[in-house]
């Protein structure tokens, strides 16, 4: 190996490190910045392991939903509601009281299938 091979080794063990740590926090923060999307009346619910498995229905678009360790999932008036997607959990915390009867919604939306 010559003397430019290490020196550019050198430079990208010293740098690398920055840029794994760099990333990391731009995940933390990602997740504390999505937290604030809800609305002070509604709280993020932590999935628990008793949940996961359990049935439920979006009561945004009405669409059947397992619950996983991954299931957008809030806390509103003493009572928790699990939705399909990000978008159902926050289209639900900005008016948690058109909703909050549990009743699904008739008009709904349409889902990509993945």
């Amino acid at each position: 190996m010559n003397l430019r091979s290490i020196r550019i080794a050198l430079a990208m063990l010293t740098i690398l490190p920055f840029f794994i740590l760099g990333c990391g926090n731009s995940q933390q923060q990602q997740g504390k910045q999505e937290d604030k999307t809800l609305s002070s009346k509604v709280a993020v619910h932590k999935i628990t392991a008793d949940e996961t498995g359990t049935a439920s229905s979006d009561v945004v678009c009405g669409m059947k939903v397992t619950v996983t360790n991954m299931t957008p999932a809030v806390e509103y008036d003493g009572k928790t509601y699990f939705f399909c997607s990000q978008h159902c959990r926050d289209t639900f915390a900005a008016h948690p009281d058109e909703y909050e009867s549990g009743e699904e919604e008739e008009s709904g939306h349409e889902h990509d299938n993945m």
